[in-house]
């Protein structure tokens, strides 16, 4: 196992919603990605951060656009947090 492997992503949990909070996950997905994962070359990450109204919660969606190095094959990740 190894405890240095992992981000800070529970620390943000019980920040305010704001415009610093995407920047932050946004740091934070691209430090984890650039020092964790020598297989990609990272080309962007983006955050759009959705408040809660209703009955809809807040949603954090984070999209990874990255080149596998082998192939040299550009690809895509999006990731939704929250939510029931």
């Amino acid at each position: 196992m190894r405890p240095d492997v992992g981000s800070n992503a529970y620390g943000f949990v019980f920040e305010n919603n704001e415009a610093p909070l995407q920047v932050l996950i946004q740091q934070e997905v691209r430090n984890v990605i650039t020092k964790y994962e020598p297989r990609v070359i990272l080309q962007a990450v983006s955050v759009v951060i959705n408040d809660a109204t209703g009955d809809t919660p807040s949603l954090i969606t984070i999209t990874i656009n990255y080149i596998v190095v082998i192939t040299q094959q550009t690809d895509q990740v999006n990731i939704t947090i929250g939510g029931p």
